[in-house]
């Protein structure tokens, strides 16, 4: 090993002491057949996990010991660009360059194939209130809600599904003069289950949304279900975010006055992320900007973390214990920073070079870290002891 890189691990390692922050060192590695944009850990077992690639193929990890692919599940006939767990870890989820998005049964073998968006689904969540409800988000500027309780078609081992709603940003939002792509990046349900926060390619703000008000698939219009919206660089809603929930959280939401005016949003957003009414939002001006209460939008400006390399596909998560925030980037580093502190953030180099797109942690009391790449490989890494 070379003097250079002697002092790049001491380097590494004093960053992750100042940041209160043990070592990460490498567990072990899984080769996908091409780059792989999204990798999740189940919710009950820190040891099993799913990561997707390009060519559609879902793969189920196994991480006890070393490395072990227990399946590989060729569900879309394109790239997968967001692969997740419903909240009872029952099924897979995915979101696909297909068009489509799928709700998996592994143990049966048979899928819900959500099908009637006309670009790529970006992203796709499981609703807290109920395990046969989600939503996906597209490049198409839309929204669709599912209900897995509806008749579906069915199609061999698999049941395509028809949406109950849509939000729809041509129908909601007034047109831009620009000629910029309306394309929706991501979603996240906020934890009482009738607000959808979303965000965009093209623009900089958090939009929140009713689904109580969104529009129905079958004609019938209902009022506009666009809320209001949170701009990074002002804070302040747009409009009043009322109807949030209900008791002290509806009142705080009620005193969110209308803002005078929005500066100039910047770059759109990748993604966005929630944990315990925090939210987390990747802008592609290389910053991350976490919203700690979400009830606090008001009076509790964003924090932001800066140092890494943002693209249209890299993701960022916050750790279960709400300390550390992380981020893949597009120079194949992985950035932790810690919440409290917010300095220069720890910089794993993980030896590759190409884009490092998407982070994600453990769950519960064993921490452990996943990331996935461009170079068609899913690294998981551990803590000496996430307790000192």
């Amino acid at each position: 090993m070379e003097l250079s890189d002697v002092n790049l691990l001491k380097a590494q390692y004093d960053r992750s002491k100042s940041l209160n922050l043990p070592s990460l060192r490498p567990l072990s590695e899984v080769q996908t057949s091409a780059s792989s944009y999204s990798v999740s850990f189940f919710h009950k077992n820190p040891e099993l996990s799913a990561a997707c690639d390009e060519l559609g193929h879902i793969y189920i990890i196994c991480i006890s010991e070393c490395s072990e692919i227990r399946s590989v599940m060729n569900p879309h006939n394109n790239s997968i660009f967001h692969v997740g767990w419903s909240y009872d870890d029952q099924h897979l989820i995915t979101g696909s360059a297909d068009f489509t998005g799928g709700v998996w049964d592994i143990e049966r073998e048979t899928g819900c194939i959500l099908a009637k968006h006309t670009g790529s689904v970006k992203c796709i969540k499981n609703s807290p209130i109920g395990n046969t409800i989600y939503a996906t988000a597209s490049r198409d500027g839309k929204i669709f809600l599912w209900d897995l309780r509806t008749q579906g078609a069915s199609n061999g081992l698999n049941t395509t599904y028809e949406p109950i709603g849509e939000i729809n940003r041509a129908s909601e939002i007034k047109a831009k003069t620009r000629k910029d792509p309306v394309s929706f990046t991501g979603l996240e349900f906020l934890e009482w289950g009738n607000i959808i926060a979303s965000v965009q390619a093209d623009e900089a703000e958090i939009r929140f949304w009713d689904l109580r008000k969104s529009e129905s698939t079958k004609g019938k219009k209902k009022q506009k279900s666009l809320l209001g919206k949170v701009d990074p660089l002002t804070w302040m809603q747009e409009n009043r975010l009322k109807d949030m929930k209900k008791d002290k959280a509806n009142d705080r939401m009620n005193n969110i006055r209308l803002q005078s005016s929005l500066l100039k949003s910047g770059p759109g957003n990748s993604w966005i992320s929630s944990i315990d009414g925090a939210i987390l939002v990747s802008s592609m001006s290389n910053s991350l900007y976490l919203y700690k209460d979400i009830l606090r939008l008001d009076t509790q400006p964003p924090v932001k973390f800066i140092g890494h390399k943002s693209s249209f596909y890299v993701k960022s998560c916050i750790s279960p214990d709400m300390k550390h925030v992380a981020s893949g980037s597009s120079d194949g580093c992985l950035y932790i920073w810690d919440i409290e502190k917010n300095e220069m953030p720890y910089v794993l180099h993980t030896g590759n070079t190409s884009e490092l797109s998407c982070v994600d942690w453990t769950y519960g009391s064993s921490f452990f870290i996943a990331t996935s790449s461009d170079s068609a490989v899913v690294n998981f890494w551990g803590f000496d002891d996430m307790s000192s």
